[in-house]
């Protein structure tokens, strides 16, 4: 009986890691209300990353801007896709769409007030930053912003390409 109890749980627990390398089954919305599914994101065979941010963290504010600054360089130099993932709730969801395009963001963004996909992906608070290989499989991440992360992102991103 022990040997089959600790066969499932090895069992479990290797499914659980193949789960956390990939992106959850989570339902996104975009700003018009269609539904997408996470685990569906890619960039066709391209890294990819994934921000959980708000528009209430100043720290998601701060790294999603800095990006954005030489985000055209990263896109020409490894055909990196950034997606941007937002938590607002309910209440704070129409400031989202008017907050990127403000900022002159090109980032495909998508809303998540329910904050499943954030619980799914284990961050425990904005920003979340999650790095992608070309096929989907996450190759790093980090929660938590400080002047400076955008280069080991860059560098995170690099390591992605063939």
């Amino acid at each position: 009986m022990i040997r089959l109890i600790m066969l499932t749980v090895a069992l479990l627990s290797g499914v659980l890691t193949m789960a956390q390398d990939r992106l959850p089954d989570a339902t996104l919305k975009t700003s018009t209300g269609q539904e997408v599914n996470a685990k569906t994101l890619s960039n066709d065979g391209k890294p990819f990353v994934v921000v959980i941010w708000a528009t209430w963290d100043s720290p998601s504010k701060r790294l999603l801007n800095t990006i954005h600054e030489e985000y055209e360089d990263w896109v020409d130099g490894t055909g990196v896709k950034l997606i941007a993932v937002s938590i607002d709730d309910a209440r704070n969801m129409a400031r989202v769409k008017p907050y990127v395009v403000s900022k002159g963001w090109q980032y495909e963004y998508y809303l998540n007030p329910e904050k499943d996909f954030m619980t799914k992906m284990n961050a425990n608070h904005p920003p979340h930053v999650a790095v992608f290989d070309g096929e989907g499989k996450l190759m790093w991440k980090q929660t938590g912003y400080e002047y400076g992360d955008e280069e080991k992102i860059l560098e995170a991103i690099k390591k992605c390409i063939p």
